[in-house]
C-alpha cells in the first residue's frame, strides 16, 4: 500500500468515526478537515475493516 493509499484510508476512517483530522501540506502549513456531521454513538467494527481492505 502506497502512503497516499493509507493516507486516503485514514481520512476514511476518521470521517467514519466523525473525528476532526489535522495534517500538514507540502509547504508545512495546517490543513485541517472537520468531521461529517453525524450522530454516531456506535460503529460497526466491520466496516472500519472494509476500507482498510479495500
Amino acid at each position: 500500500m502506497s502512503e497516499k493509499e493509507a493516507y486516503e484510508k485514514a481520512l476514511k476512517i476518521a470521517d467514519m468515526i466523525g473525528i476532526k483530522v489535522i495534517s500538514y501540506n507540502d509547504d508545512g502549513s495546517k490543513w485541517i478537515k472537520e468531521p461529517n456531521p453525524k450522530d454516531r454513538n456506535e460503529l460497526d467494527i466491520e466496516d472500519i475493516m472494509a476500507v482498510i481492505m479495500e
